[in-house]
């Protein structure tokens, strides 16, 4: 069987989690982690990539998995890869996010790290965050803060400016 020709589907939650776990992509995904949430890449360097169980809050809770969990200290950094769009698939991925913060007896700072395959925002821009609000855009708090980077919107785009 040839193999050059094989297309490896990195959307995929499994490809997703070996290659953002892998050593070989440690500093790209570092890097990225870095200019979202102003964490100093000396301290994202120290960080442990765990797996993304959710710790239970009752022993009768269904379990939750997320792809995967970067901690450093207190902070949590959930990374989820959304192949596919449901109506469900934020409110779950927030439920994570919930569950890492109220998991012990005082609030830590958690990211949610969308990377979206799909734009139902209908925005051009390749990047969203949410904090929690209120109606009249007051903050309400920053312990959790969700990005959502629209995948389709970086299509050819340039590295080094003349190199797509």
């Amino acid at each position: 069987m040839n193999n050059e020709n094989k297309i490896i589907n990195l959307m995929n939650d499994a490809m997703f989690k070996n290659l953002v776990r892998s050593p070989e992509a440690r500093n790209i995904v570092l890097k990225l982690i870095q200019d979202l949430t102003q964490i100093s890449f000396e301290l994202l360097q120290k960080a442990e990539f765990m797996g993304g169980e959710i710790p239970k809050a009752h022993i009768n809770e269904k379990g939750k998995i997320s792809d995967v969990v970067v901690k450093i200290g207190p902070v949590k950094i959930i990374l989820e890869m959304n192949q596919f769009y449901t109506k469900e698939i934020f409110d779950k991925n927030l439920q994570y996010a919930y569950a890492w913060n109220t998991r012990e007896s005082h609030l830590e700072k958690t990211f949610l790290i969308n990377f979206d395959a799909f734009n139902v925002f209908h925005t051009d821009k390749p990047l969203l965050d949410f904090l929690m609000r209120d109606k009249d855009e007051h903050e309400e708090s920053k312990l959790i803060i969700s990005y959502h980077l629209i995948l389709e919107n970086y299509k050819n785009s340039l590295y080094n400016i003349s190199e797509e």
